[in-house]
């Protein structure tokens, strides 16, 4: 059952292609829900300033607040609008929480000097986590990867890691009745499939 979950939420990510592919290019406002143009508007222009020099929020980043992320939670949740996200960053640590029917979903993206401080990141924050396992196989979409029953996913892609987390969300979440893990592989799989995209 968990093998065949897995795979329907690997091949979910193709529809969601659609809507990465002209994600770096805004739709115009006559097109966009009001929710979208409000992420689009507050992920784009958000920055911190970490000593003297204003840091801006990469785009890898922001994009877990925006519309194509918004728009996965509405069709997943069956929802009459599409969700808009609360976000911080601090000029590495980017985290955006939806408020959700079933509990807050909170997505988190660490940004990291190179490739092996995020795999070193992401080794580390595994180690914290109870329970914590490899994703393995096609599930990992060849990137460095783990999961706990408890509701966090983890992966690392080039200089980011990013961190799901249902673990407040009340299971069983959404019309499909799914575990917390399972919900939350579902929203890093669209994340990931829109950073395979975008690079």
């Amino acid at each position: 059952m968990m093998r065949v979950s897995k795979i329907l939420a690997v091949l979910s990510t193709l529809s969601v292609l659609a809507g990465c592919a002209t994600a770096e290019q805004p739709a115009p406002e006559s097109r966009m829900s009001p929710s979208a143009r409000s992420a689009q508007s507050a992920t784009s222009s958000q920055s911190t300033v970490v000593g003297n020099q204003s840091v801006p929020v990469p785009a890898a980043a922001s994009m877990v607040c925006g519309p194509e992320i918004g728009e996965s939670l509405q069709r997943q949740l069956r929802l009459g609008h599409e969700p808009e996200g609360a976000s911080s960053w601090d000029g590495k640590r980017f985290e955006c929480t939806f408020r959700l029917p079933d509990g807050p979903l909170v997505l988190v993206v660490l940004a990291h000097g190179s490739q092996a401080a995020a795999a070193q990141s992401l080794a580390t924050q595994r180690s914290q986590l109870a329970g914590a396992r490899p994703i393995i196989g096609l599930a990992a979409f060849g990137l460095p990867a783990a999961q706990a029953d408890s509701g966090v996913v983890l992966f690392a892609r080039d200089a980011f890691t990013l961190r799901v987390d249902s673990t407040w969300m009340t299971p069983p979440i959404g019309p499909f009745e799914r575990s917390r893990r399972d919900f939350a592989y579902s929203i890093a799989a669209d994340v990931i499939a829109c950073w395979q995209e975008h690079h």
